[in-house]
């Protein structure tokens, strides 16, 4: 769904950069059109779901990110390391 047009200018420009750098359209457009919901609060539950979805990312765990006992998250492996094995 392209952006509504209910937006002002300047909110219509930071939902279409919000989008342009998550890769996901800005949620809760029909309720702000609604007046169901504020710009505030739109832009609020928006940062939040992102913030969210950062932190699940940051929390994945791969092979290149674990410690020894296969738990626990280590810092960044340098993968030329790895090959001068």
């Amino acid at each position: 769904m392209p952006i509504l047009d209910c937006f002002t200018a300047e909110q219509k420009a930071a939902l279409v950069k919000y989008e342009a750098i998550c890769g996901f359209e800005p949620m809760h457009q029909d309720e702000y059109a609604a007046g169901e919901m504020s710009f505030e609060e739109l832009w609020a539950a928006n940062q939040r779901w992102f913030s969210d979805v950062q932190n699940e990312v940051a929390n994945i765990r791969t092979p290149d990110t674990l410690n020894d006992d296969g738990y626990t998250v280590a810092h960044f492996v340098d993968r030329t390391e790895r090959q001068e094995g």
